[in-house]
């Protein structure tokens, strides 16, 4: 939703000198070059900038590298790496080759061509080699919380742990709900079970309990009982508490409720305007 509201169906330019023959001119040829700038060939411009708002949210940092023919090279982030034995350095940021004031001076890109994989992969040789790319070649984009920070911060740092709480309170409420859509019984007896007349299975085996069919009627032994199974539900404001933490969810993307769920059943014409800005 956040890319949606931030890119929608593109960031596109338009020339606006007074020579309109001029500016219809290049904006034909951008929207040419707009086409066909991916490396990949698989995105327009417009896909690339969605793709890349998407990764800088979700990876906290992703890189774009303009080629020496201006084909742009998407950089994913944990393709930016350190040469191998330059970890500790402090002149390198996690693949980003820094000066002495802590300007970017070259990114180290993994080369996806040359990894290595498979069983018993471990030596050093068998370690993808590193491409360098001068920065002033590469668009980075950081989410960066501190002043000396180079390497970004995923928008989900603080949310992991909600995302957790969610997914188990619907699995259980869900489990719940489906077990009280059924009939579930227990026999309470009133002697141990002596095995007297144990149920045969279709494999041969011998049970000690019975399934219960639409009709059907069982008799007990003397002195049973049969109580049936009630289910409760993990919390009966279930709606209210998954909106809850949607809510909590939606504050490090800067998105209201109404946002993030389509859901605009409880706001009017004024407020849904303000959500939208």
């Amino acid at each position: 939703r956040s890319v949606e509201n931030l890119v929608g169906t593109g960031i596109r330019p338009q020339a606006r000198p007074k020579n309109k023959a001029w500016n219809k001119k290049v904006e034909a040829l951008f929207a040419t070059y707009a086409e066909n700038c991916d490396v990949r060939g698989l995105d327009s411009l417009w896909d690339l900038q969605a793709l890349t708002v998407r990764s800088y949210l979700r990876d906290g940092d992703v890189a774009t590298h303009m080629m020496s023919d201006g084909r742009l090279q998407s950089i994913e982030s944990d393709q930016i790496a350190s040469p191998i034995g330059k970890s500790g350095d402090a002149r390198f940021a996690d693949g980003v080759e820094l000066d002495v004031a802590g300007r970017p001076l070259k990114f180290h890109i993994v080369d996806e061509r040359d990894r290595v994989s498979g069983p018993g992969v471990h030596d050093r040789a068998s370690l993808p080699k590193r491409i360098e790319i001068d920065a002033k070649d590469v668009l980075y984009l950081s989410r960066r919380t501190r002043l000396q920070q180079t390497r970004g911060l995923t928008v989900f740092a603080q949310s992991f742990w909600l995302f957790e709480q969610l997914d188990g309170n619907i699995e259980a409420t869900t489990i719940a709900a489906r077990i009280a859509a059924c009939f579930g019984a227990l026999i309470k007896r009133a002697h141990p079970y002596n095995g007297g007349a144990p149920i045969t299975g279709a494999n041969g085996k011998s049970y000690k309990d019975w399934s219960m069919e639409p009709g059907m009627m069982k008799e007990l032994e003397p002195g049973d009982d049969i109580v049936q199974i009630s289910p409760q539900q993990p919390t009966q404001n279930f709606a209210e508490f998954v909106t809850l933490l949607a809510r909590l969810l939606g504050i490090p993307l800067g998105l209201p409720i109404e946002l993030v769920l389509l859901d605009s059943s409880k706001a009017n014409f004024s407020s849904m305007r303000g959500a939208l800005m």
